[in-house]
């Protein structure tokens, strides 16, 4: 066990996958809680969906123009757009809010699958690498670009902590305080959108759209302010990560679904725990 823990250090085969994790860990548990409390489940998972019509796109591009480039960057175009379309018509007209989720999110699927079988170098791609990635092969490069993109976004999550929490809980008061409630709706789409597709081009959508809900979930049960929803669910996708490495590589499963279970099993346990709790405070 004290050579596996070696592993996750710097110099061991583990590192880079490793670090991936615990920096979009980071980012997750401060978009997660804004999600969380904006009800945008739903929207980040199709959000994570069109990713692949991004990632499609930019092996298209390259498979025929020969321009190398990162999948990060389609990936992001495309997500963002999305994103910002998403956050249009649902501020236009919120009953058909849930339409437009779902019909961006198949024909993004759809459109991505077809551009990455067209794509003749990466036809071989499956869908379970798409869904479910795999973060043992992230390199040094992939997590620079996740280190930078989720800077970003938490540097936006905290900066615009006050008028993003106005908008998440109540958006009439945060227009009655002369807030621009649209704009940073958008925005939040945007860092949103930056935060899924930094990590579903290594680890798969499965995975993001896990680490961008349980531990928000999670953190829910075990606090009452947001900021302290923030740190829980840093605290515990940071949890989820550890041991989901350390039982991967244990027991020779894949590590993306065993991160999935775990955070799924720190839920219901905070939540067994947070509800026998009170019914000895109420005895």
């Amino acid at each position: 066990m004290i050579e596996l823990f070696k592993e996750l250090l710097p110099g061991g085969f583990l590192f880079w996958p490793f670090l991936a994790g615990l920096v979009g860990s980071l980012s997750f548990g401060v978009v997660g809680s804004y999600v969380y409390v904006r009800k945008l489940s739903y929207v980040a998972t199709a959000i994570g969906h069109s990713a692949i019509a991004g990632i499609g796109l930019t092996y298209f591009i390259q498979e025929k123009t020969g321009l190398l480039m990162h999948p990060f960057v389609g990936g992001a175009f495309f997500t963002v757009l999305m994103a910002l379309f998403i956050g249009f018509c649902t501020l236009r007209n919120e009953e058909k809010g849930d339409s437009v989720i779902s019909s961006t999110m198949v024909v993004s699927m759809a459109l991505g699958l077809i551009l990455i079988h067209m794509a003749e170098s990466v036809k071989t791609l499956s869908t379970t690498a798409i869904f479910f990635g795999d973060i043992m092969f992230v390199s040094k490069e992939d997590v620079t670009v996740i280190l930078w993109v989720n800077a970003v976004v938490l540097f936006c999550g905290v900066l615009f902590y006050n008028k993003l929490k106005m908008v998440c809980f109540d958006e009439e008061y945060a227009r009655l305080r002369g807030v621009n409630s649209a704009f940073y709706y958008y925005l939040l789409l945007t860092i949103i959108s930056l935060s899924v597709i930094a990590m579903t081009i290594i680890v798969g959508i499965v995975l993001v759209i896990a680490l961008m809900t349980l531990p928000a979930v999670t953190a829910a049960l075990l606090s009452k302010r947001l900021w302290h929803c923030m740190v829980w669910a840093s605290l515990i996708c940071l949890l989820s990560v550890t041991l989901g490495f350390v039982c991967s590589i244990s027991w020779d499963i894949p590590t993306g679904p065993c991160i999935v279970l775990i955070s799924s099993a720190l839920y219901i346990f905070v939540h067994l725990l947070t509800s026998l709790l009170r019914k000895k405070e109420i005895s």
